[in-house]
């Protein structure tokens, strides 16, 4: 993989440094995480999809850091639900999603954006129902959180949507655009 700049990137030697220093496990999470906001950034979602699917089937997502769960929520948005049609992908985003969606409503905040990317994700998954109760909770969020009526209106438009059975994402995504 090369840089914008033309620089071949050795992930490889990258992780083995890290792995030097501090053990191989955490060189890895980090090397994953790092070729993950690589991608987003150079829109190679494929490869994005397939990192952020293996950093979330090996090392379990978690902590306290809001940063953290805003760019997964980005990636498995970006990557996952508009552009893959990879089962095991679509399964990685759900997982990932549904601890940032537990995470904000432990630490009290405003999940209704995390819940939309969730429902999305179900709904995708053909878990129609469940994408139902997480649409509703996302709509619900955004009235107890005041927001614009614009945000309750795109998540209502999205809750038809699901309710009828009509695809969220951008358009029909078939086997020929697998990565």
């Amino acid at each position: 993989m090369q840089s914008a700049e033309g620089i071949e990137l050795d992930w490889y030697t990258l992780q083995k440094s890290i792995a030097a220093k501090y053990s191989p496990t955490y060189a890895e999470r980090n090397v994953l995480k790092a070729r993950i906001r690589w991608c987003n950034k150079h829109q190679e979602w494929g490869d994005c999809a397939k990192w952020i699917t293996q950093l979330t089937e090996r090392y379990p997502l978690g902590g306290n850091n809001e940063n953290e769960d805003l760019e997964l929520n980005a990636v498995c948005w970006d990557a996952i639900f508009e552009r893959s049609v990879d089962k095991e992908q679509i399964d990685a985003a759900i997982s990932c999603i549904r601890g940032v969606v537990e995470r904000q409503i432990n630490r009290g905040g405003a999940a209704f954006t995390y819940q939309d990317t969730y429902a999305n994700l179900l709904f995708k998954a053909g878990r129609t129902e469940d994408a139902i109760i997480q649409e509703e909770e996302a709509i619900k969020g955004t009235i107890e959180w005041r927001l614009p009526e614009s945000y309750t209106k795109d998540y209502r438009t999205t809750l038809e949507k699901i309710r009828q059975n009509v695809p969220t994402w951008p358009r029909y995504i078939d086997k020929g655009d697998v990565f």
